[in-house]
């Protein structure tokens, strides 16, 4: 539940809440879920190329704005394996917060670095219906081809093409 809406979840699913956007769950029993809060600004990121997935932009910045709005059918849910590789990230992370050997706070960055990639790149092999484009795989495109290519001069028809957008859309 965030806000007014209500989305069903199912393992695998992965949201993003962002500020102070609030949030609970209702009839999770049968799920364990696992909450992850950072503020990747104080944390001091480095944000190096992981701008140019579009999963990136999709999960972390687009679709946490634009749930609210009804039917949207973009999400990310992972299958089993990959779901089984984030645990074994999740894990890593968990235990350098646990321990706090000498470095930990490094080492945990590097882990959180990691789940933020592994995600960014699941979002990012999504696949929409080539006939409707979806909104956010779309902007999300959109995005990463403009941070990839920012020292280049760009045209509107060259970013209309990437969209897959008409003149007239």
């Amino acid at each position: 539940i965030t806000g007014d809406e209500v989305y069903p979840i199912e393992a695998g699913d992965v949201f993003v809440i962002i500020g102070e956007m609030s949030h609970a769950y209702a009839e999770a029993d049968a799920l364990s879920l696992v909450n992850i809060l950072f503020d990747p600004d104080r944390l001091g990121i480095p944000q190096a190329d992981v701008g140019s997935l579009t999963g990136y932009h999709a999960l972390f910045d687009i679709e946490p704005r634009v749930r609210t709005q009804r039917n949207l059918p973009n999400r990310l849910r992972l299958p089993l394996e990959q779901l089984r590789q984030v645990l074994t990230l999740i894990e890593d992370l968990e235990h350098e917060l646990e321990r706090q050997a000498h470095g930990y706070a490094f080492m945990a960055i590097a882990h959180l670095m990691r789940l933020i990639g592994f995600l960014s790149r699941a979002y990012s092999e999504l696949d929409g219906d080539d006939r409707h484009v979806q909104p956010v795989p779309q902007i999300s495109k959109l995005l990463g081809y403009m941070e990839r290519h920012f020292a280049e001069p760009l045209t509107v028809l060259d970013l209309m093409h990437v969209a897959r957008m008409s003149q007239t859309s």
